[in-house]
């Protein structure tokens, strides 16, 4: 009886664990659940705020994704059913991408397939390609404004000189093929003939050059006044390869004793933005170089004057000066440590970034404005000089070159 009752004291303590346990159990489903269940109506709510929010924003732009994707279909559809001829889908994308674009108002938006993107980013990282040597700026006239035209390249035997415009390629005029397809023009295989169209001081002339193997430039750099030690370089366009080449050049100047700097940014369109802040981390005290905000983007980059260039400098700029070059002559502005000669910048204070589509196409869009370290903005009003000079070509003079080393020797 006794070996009885401890059995059924043992099962009645052991169901009260288990009541214990399932009691637990059950708890911690009813957590989950009610976890879950917040989860839920948590992702509900966020999934009616983005549909509130995508309708408000539609309602403002006047148009949703969804009712274009719509017309886009029954456009193909009907393209499909009724087009007496044959297409190609890829291509219809590719010009409704394109076309999407310009209506989007944005005057720097551009698509890129993934072989354009391949050859841009081979010409920014200074990979050699094959072509007639000039760096080209996508000027607001249509044509390609020359930047720099490489030493003893095909354009430099030709008779090509920096701030030149290409007006046309083989006949095709370069402002009706936009600027991204002459470039594209220019290039091409070694050895074969293109005949180019170019304009200067109003004249426009035709040469025939032979594309060649064009490799990436150092930029002309020197002392250019033995006396006063006065050092120059010249920074055509911000690419990847700029950066190294640019701290490299003002060390061995240093080495040769130079106490005072000219930075000639002239025809310098701009670039990658990050390649110029490593430029300018080299030249400046610790502080803020440029601060980009966009809708969707916010990002601020700083000096660390771990190697602060402490002489007097003086940047050359002109009317094509523009984007990634503004925020180099601004930061120097704005520290103090340069002196601006020449004319008013061309005004780009906004920044394009690239954005990858899921076929390996890109596209680029305005995403930020920037702001110089006193926190201005120069977009459409640019940079105005403390010594305003004209550029004469006619004359045979560089007179902002000499202006500029007449300043930076009174320094």
């Amino acid at each position: 009886m006794e070996n009885s009752k401890e059995y059924k004291t043992e099962l009645s303590e052991n169901n009260e664990e288990n009541n214990e346990e399932k009691s637990e159990k059950i708890a911690l489903l009813k957590g989950l659940f009610l976890g879950m269940l917040m989860m839920a109506i948590g992702f509900i709510i966020i999934l009616l705020l983005i549909n509130l929010h995508s309708s408000n924003v539609a309602a403002q732009k006047g148009y949703s994704s969804t009712e274009l994707a719509q017309r886009m279909d029954k456009i193909y559809n009907l393209v499909e059913t009724y087009y007496d001829g044959e297409f190609s889908g890829e291509d219809m994308a590719d010009q409704a991408i394109i076309g999407f674009l310009a209506g989007v108002g944005d005057k720097y938006a551009e698509y890129y397939t993934a072989e354009e993107f391949a050859q841009t980013m081979q010409t920014a990282e200074g990979d050699m390609f094959y072509g007639i040597g000039v760096v080209g700026g996508d000027d607001e006239s249509g044509y390609i404004l020359i930047e720099q035209v490489y030493t003893d390249s095909p354009a430099y035997n030709a008779g090509l000189q920096r701030g030149d415009y290409i007006t046309g390629i083989d006949g095709e005029d370069v402002a009706a093929i936009g600027w991204k397809k002459a470039m594209e023009n220019l290039h091409g295989e070694e050895g074969t003939e293109v005949a180019v169209t170019y304009m200067r001081n109003g004249v426009e002339n035709t040469v025939n050059i032979t594309r060649g193997a064009i490799s990436n430039q150092r930029m002309p750099f020197g002392i250019v006044d033995e006396e006063n030690k006065v050092g120059y370089i010249y920074v055509s366009r911000f690419q990847m390869t700029a950066a190294q080449q640019f701290i490299d050049d003002v060390n061995l100047m240093l080495e040769d004793g130079m106490e005072k700097l000219i930075i000639d940014l002239r025809y310098n369109g701009g670039g990658d933005v990050d390649t110029t802040c490593v430029m300018l981390d080299r030249l400046l005290a610790e502080g803020t170089i440029v601060t980009m905000k966009g809708p969707a983007f916010f990002e601020q980059k700083t000096s660390d004057a771990e190697n602060y260039l402490n002489i007097p400098i003086v940047v050359l700029v002109n009317e094509k000066t523009a984007s990634a070059s503004e925020i180099f002559a601004g930061a120097l502005k704005d520290c103090g440590m340069a002196t601006i000669v020449g004319k008013t910048t061309y005004g780009k204070g906004v920044v394009q970034r690239f954005y990858k589509m899921g076929d390996g196409s890109y596209i680029k869009l305005t995403s930020a404005k920037y702001y110089t370290p006193n926190g201005t903005c120069l977009d459409g009003v640019g940079i105005t000089p403390d010594y305003e000079v004209e550029f004469d070509a006619a004359s045979g003079v560089d007179a902002q070159f000499e202006k500029a080393l007449e300043v930076i020797k009174s320094m």
